[in-house]
């Protein structure tokens, strides 16, 4: 039920309408800005995928270097955790 809430509050409606949209339940026909919202939510959560997998793979990097190298990796992951993708 969460999840609900959460993706509806992304996108700028309520849970119950998004509930009864997504079960196939009678809801009114979305507003195309509710079309534009989701596409924004997609983009967005994608970005932050792609920016973790790119933190991770200098961390496996480091990894293969040696401990010396760790360095870099928490580096990258301070500069991850500090951007502005929440």
């Amino acid at each position: 039920m969460n999840a609900y809430a959460e993706v509806a509050k992304s996108i700028g409606v309520s849970a119950g309408w998004f509930r009864k949209y997504v079960r196939g339940y009678e809801a009114k026909e979305p507003r195309e800005t509710v079309y534009e919202n989701i596409k924004a939510a997609y983009e967005e959560f994608c970005m932050r995928i792609e920016k973790e997998n790119e933190v991770d793979e200098l961390r496996l990097q480091s990894l293969r270097r040696g401990p010396d190298a760790s360095i870099k990796s928490d580096r990258a992951k301070t500069n991850f955790e500090n951007s502005n993708c929440d």
